[in-house]
């Protein structure tokens, strides 16, 4: 090596700092065909610091065995590679199969040549992505460490950010997983391996949260390592307090927290209520970590807050949302895990209806009628024997599962006679009780609790404050149920069944978006018997088919007529029952139908009823497939009671969803069920579907569920449901308020 060469890379000692020897050196590979050059830069470079990191050199003397070196190394931060080597052009011509290698990404290239003046052109540095070059016989030490710091830091950012993408890819993959789940305790401790990873760091911490605002104390959701054992502890039951005084503080201030010691990680957690990470381990967070970090907090806000979102959306499928008890599904279930326990002649369901309650509800209010039912589920769970399960599986009525031993059926007859104390008021209630027994012929849950419902319907019509027993081998019970029916066919020919329409309004422009056709029923007397007392009738029957054909022909009749009177762009609802949906002809009849009244497919929408919901799931949905390949569209009507299964929810091809009205007649008021509307459209929002509220009584309802983006609602609000007389007027007297 010539002296000049050995002049210009005369060290001037640097020296190493005590962090530095527990850092992993820089990779530096050295591509030259001359040995001097590798022995001087070595010579030179071997003491040089950058970021508290010594260099470790590599050595190749022709572009190919760089790049065979190449593939067999994962990290190398600089490649100072010559040009001209075996050609003259040698160097640039292994830069492409240098960039082709995924590991290297981040490397940086300098160029050195040993011809003065030098200079790559602007389209060769931008071709080839060379990161710097240097001209041999013009390097100085100090030109040299510059040149090595520049390329090392910016290969340092880039590797940062590449780590950071591929650890929220990571994340975001591996907290897919529990997406649409409750499984809170395993996404936390996923979430805590992903951030310790992240962080080069044993997965060993403690994940502290709340689940609700109203949870009282932070709880360890998930722990690993040595603090395994803290799980499902509350955060002052823990022992460590160092770990619980970090934790603690994190949580008070909202701020992480680093010490040689230990990282406590603050996220946000759901319900806007705080969350904490505690690492042990020395080192400290980096700018690009401590910004990752909040990536990883905002991440896990939004996994967490939607967990806790399908938790209370999973509570629908079990749990009324007016009265917080089970609901028809979970009373149904109750049954059949009895059943399967214990012997079945110990099994008795009742069914209790509230005669005449919606008459009493529209008479006082939603409201007063809620609090009636409050203060019939307080008397039963007070005075019932606490083994009992019992459940609300309509408006109206209430369910009983119990062993023979825990209730007398006078015992519960009793129960009604003192009248009940609503805000001051003494309101005696007429009921009908109806029981069913699960002897060796009766069937599961549905039928048993389909049992009790049928008696207490017969109760009601023969002495309302009566009781009936259902037996399946009594000659009496099928007398009667053959009697209703015969009635009910009566009064088909003597056309006492009518058709009614509610209107539905669109809440954000006030117009009329369609309407709702109901089935009504009124004798010659001018009585009128409601829906849920002869529409169980209808289903045992057969007539449900000729019923629902109808109230179709209806509907596309009063479509026709409104269309006439100029009303156009309107949507006829209607329900569609189990026995409709499985005739083998019921689309080719719908089409007829629709074509006789000239009305488009897109005119009428079929709401699913709770009766649906029943069908083997798979069949139940290649129905309503079929439906919508036709044009029509789909209506999932009461969501949230009966079997409205949020669990199916994604699987069913839906196009609107209706709200329950329980769930709308608690906007107005402090209860949890408050939100479930909110929520109810959220998730129907997710699943590109649009929204329609029943039951909206008032104009605070009417705003609330406006401003959730509600698109529709329907109720006593807008219109009662309304003959076809009177839904021409009421369309008439809005378009001449319009004008």
């Amino acid at each position: 090596m010539s002296e000049d060469i050995q002049d210009m890379f005369l060290p001037e000692p640097i020296q190493a700092t005590a962090t530095s020897a527990a850092l992993a050196p820089w990779t530096v590979l050295i591509v030259d065909d001359d040995k001097d050059v590798h022995n001087a830069t070595l010579f030179v470079a071997r003491k040089f610091q950058i970021n508290h990191r010594s260099l470790h050199f590599l050595h190749a003397y022709s572009s190919k065995e760089a790049e065979e070196l190449l593939r067999r190394t994962q990290k190398v931060a600089v490649i100072l590679l010559d040009v001209v080597m075996e050609s003259e052009t040698d160097g640039l011509d292994v830069i492409p199969a240098i960039r082709g290698m995924d590991h290297l990404g981040a490397t940086q290239i300098i160029l050195r040549t040993g011809q003065a003046g030098y200079h790559p052109e602007v389209d060769v540095i931008a071709k080839h992505d060379i990161n710097g070059y240097l001209v041999k016989s013009e390097i100085t030490e100090s030109k040299l460490y510059s040149m090595f710091s520049s390329s090392i830091r910016a290969y340092e950012t880039l590797t940062r950010q590449e780590h950071a993408r591929l650890a929220v890819e990571g994340l975001l993959k591996e907290n897919a997983r529990y997406l649409g789940t409750t499984r809170f305790r395993a996404f936390a401790e996923n979430f805590l391996r992903q951030v310790a990873s992240s962080l080069n760091r044993p997965a060993h911490g403690v994940v502290c949260a709340k689940i609700q605002a109203s949870d009282h104390e932070h709880m360890v959701y998930a722990a690993t390592g040595p603090f395994e054992p803290l799980i499902g502890k509350r955060l002052g039951q823990m022992a460590d307090s160092e770990v619980k005084a970090r934790l603690e503080a994190c949580l008070q201030t909202q701020e992480s927290l680093v010490t040689p010691d230990e990282i406590v990680i603050f996220l946000h957690g759901p319900r806007a209520c705080g969350a904490a990470i505690y690492l042990p381990g020395s080192g400290s967070l980096p700018t690009l970590d401590a910004h990752l970090m909040g990536i990883y907090g905002n991440n896990f806000a939004v996994c967490a807050e939607n967990m806790a979102l399908v938790a209370d959306l999973s509570r629908l499928d079990k749990v009324d949302p007016l009265l917080s008890i089970p609901n028809q599904t979970e009373l149904i279930a109750v049954i059949d895990k009895r059943l399967e326990n214990f012997p079945r002649s110990s099994t008795m369901v009742a069914a209790i209806t509230l005669n005449r309650f919606s008459e009493f509800s529209s008479a006082r209010g939603a409201r007063y009628a809620d609090r009636l039912l409050y203060a019939v589920s307080g008397r039963l769970h007070a005075q019932l024997n606490p083994n009992c399960t019992i459940g609300r599986i309509d408006d109206s009525s209430f369910g009983i599962v119990s062993d023979l031993d825990w209730m007398h059926p006078l015992a519960l007859e009793r129960l009604f006679r003192d009248p009940f104390d609503i805000v001051g008021d003494q309101v005696s209630v007429e009921r009908s009780l109806g029981l069913a027994y699960a002897t060796d012929g009766a069937g599961g849950g549905a039928e048993l609790l389909r049992n009790a419902r049928f008696a207490a319907t017969y109760a009601a019509r023969v002495n309302q404050s009566d009781v009936a027993v259902y037996d399946a081998h009594s000659d009496s019970t099928a007398h009667t149920r053959e009697a209703v029916v015969k009635e009910l066919r009566e009064a088909i020919s003597q056309k006492q069944l009518f058709a009614v329409f509610q209107p539905r309004v669109n809440l954000s422009t006030g117009n009329v978006a369609g309407f709702e056709a109901l089935l009504r029923w009124q004798k010659p007397d001018g009585s009128q018997v409601p829906p849920e007392q002869f529409i169980p009738f209808v289903e045992r029957s057969g007539q449900v088919g000729n019923l629902d054909n109808f109230v179709l022909i209806s509907a596309l009749e009063a479509l026709a007529d409104l269309r006439r009177l100029g009303h156009t762009g309107l949507r006829a609802t209607i329900s569609i029952s189990t026995a409709q949906l499985r005739q083998g002809d019921f689309l080719d009849s719908l089409e007829a139908a629709l074509q006789e009244a000239g009305a488009a497919p897109q005119e009428l929408e079929l709401a699913i009823t709770d009766s649906i919901a029943a069908i083997e799931e798979a069949e139940f949905i290649v129905h309503l497939q079929h439906i919508r390949s036709r044009g029509l569209s789909i209506a999932l009507n009461d969501f949230g009671s009966g079997y409205s299964a949020v669990s199916h929810l994604e699987q069913i091809p839906a196009d609107r969803i209706a709200i329950d009205r329980t769930f709308v007649w608690a906007l107005e008021s402090s209860q949890p069920t408050k939100r479930t509307a909110e929520m109810v459209i959220h998730l129907a929002r997710q699943l590109d579907m649009k929204i329609v509220a029943t039951g909206v009584d008032t104009p605070a309802q009417a705003e609330i569920l406006n401003n959730f983006h509600c698109d529709e609602a329907q109720g006593s609000l807008f219109a009662k449901p309304l003959t076809l007389e009177e839904m021409i007027e009421w369309m008439s007297g809005r378009a001449t308020q319009a004008e």
